[in-house]
């Protein structure tokens, strides 16, 4: 009977070796491939393909809506005007500029009037100091010029025509801006020129909308009117998601399907999309944040589950890196039992497996096996066979010990009622 138990246990204890890892791996030398990039000989990743949910940054350089846009209330306009002299009818405002020239000979010989001359906040002109000033404040110029006249012939009265042309209004500055569009429809030009109704005209249609408009101040207005901001142009710039479905939203211009497309592709996507809505449209795409390609590592838990961990992957990624980001090898990993397992195509009917050399690659800074990693790829890391065969163990006894415990218990329990009460009485219990 011990022969037999003893033979019982040699072949569990076999089985339990082989199930481990003991004398499963061939004795065959490794041949190591040299064209596999490693530390010292990486490589670059293939051109990167959007797939969910990569975060991409789009951001638009030039945003203008299709012709003919018709301006709406809250648009911002850049309105630009050539300079131009004041209207016929034009009445002089406070600090604007005029010049005034009087024959020397009609005057007082030590005090020319020849010059420009300001209108002063009370809206009169100082001619000098014996001269005294007149009051020009809404006056056309040439009832301006007039009154000047009027005012120097009551001294010297011999006196004959004199020079009176407005050179500059503070007032009527050329315009070179952007204006806002208000809520009713109207761009204000200014406290000089007042506002001009402009929503549902055309650009053009605008420009000529404020010249007729200016033509009451000024003699001949040229305007340019272009859209600075629309507020139906909307923005496009920062992180945009790519959803489950492998598109991204552009708000009110819709969804564009991008994966499964690289960053050029998308870029001309999403051009051929916006020139639907925009003209010439101009955006710059980008990867905000790579999710979509990961590296794992597999640890084995000897006989007790295993551990999967994902991480992004960067392009620049070694075994050792990745080691690294898990604070190295488990406490019951083996170091001689380590590989990645990279994948291959359903149809080729072969697995890529590359060993690593633990030992020569921490210790003696080898990089034969230290390999560059690519998306996809997984770490396994095995448990020590030593403790797989302890586990193993652990779990074929551990019940066996279990039912042993529970029949010594009540083996016990019943000796000790027995002792206690006799063999007699119902159920041999004395009762």
């Amino acid at each position: 009977m011990a022969g037999k138990l003893r033979r019982w246990w040699l072949s569990w204890l076999l089985v339990a070796a082989c199930w481990a890892g003991l004398g499963c791996y061939s004795t065959q030398p490794e041949v190591l491939q040299t064209d596999i990039p490693r530390e010292l000989a990486k490589v670059s990743l293939p051109e990167y393909v959007i797939e969910p949910p990569d975060i991409l940054l789009i951001n638009a350089l030039r945003l203008i809506p299709l012709p003919p846009y018709r301006i709406e209330p809250l648009d911002t306009l850049v309105i630009q005007s050539l300079s131009s002299p004041p209207a016929e009818g034009y009445q002089i405002r406070a600090f604007d500029q005029i010049a005034i020239q009087v024959n020397p000979d009609e005057i007082l010989p030590m005090q020319p009037i020849d010059g420009l001359f300001a209108v002063d906040p009370e809206g009169k002109i100082n001619l000098g100091y014996d001269y005294g000033s007149v009051s020009v404040r809404g006056m056309t110029v040439p009832a301006a010029k007039r009154a000047v006249e009027a005012h120097l012939k009551r001294r010297f009265r011999n006196l004959t025509e004199i020079k009176f042309v407005l050179v500059a209004s503070e007032s009527l500055q050329p315009l070179a801006d952007t204006f806002p569009v208000d809520v009713e429809g109207k761009v204000n030009l200014g406290p000089a020129y007042g506002s001009v109704p402009v929503a549902g005209l055309t650009v053009e249609e605008a420009a000529r909308a404020i010249e007729r408009h200016l033509s009451s101040l000024l003699a001949d207005p040229k305007v340019t009117v272009s859209i600075g901001q629309s507020r139906g142009i909307q923005m496009i710039q920062g992180e945009h998601l790519v959803r489950p479905d492998g598109t991204v939203s552009l708000g009110r211009y819709g969804s564009v399907r991008v994966a499964g497309l690289t960053l050029d592709q998308a870029k001309e996507v999403l051009t051929a999309h916006l020139s639907q809505y925009l003209q010439d449209p101009e955006i710059t795409v980008d990867i905000g944040y790579y999710s979509s390609k990961y590296y794992y590592i597999i640890t084995d838990g000897g006989g007790f589950g295993e551990q999967v961990f994902r991480f992004n992957i960067t392009g620049n990624e070694t075994v050792l890196d990745a080691m690294s980001q898990i604070a190295g090898l488990p406490t019951v990993a083996s170091k001689h039992h380590i590989w990645i397992a990279r994948p291959a195509p359903s149809e080729s009917g072969c697995e890529q497996i590359l060993p690593v050399d633990w030992n020569a690659l921490a210790r003696r800074g080898a990089t034969a096996t230290n390999y560059q990693l690519f998306p996809g790829d997984r770490i396994y890391v095995k448990a020590d066979p030593l403790i797989t065969i302890d586990s193993m163990l652990t779990k074929l006894i551990t019940p066996a010990e279990r039912i042993f415990g529970v029949t010594l218990l009540a083996n016990g329990t019943i000796r000790s009622f027995e002792r206690r009460f006799g063999r007699g009485g119902v159920g041999g219990f004395g009762f």
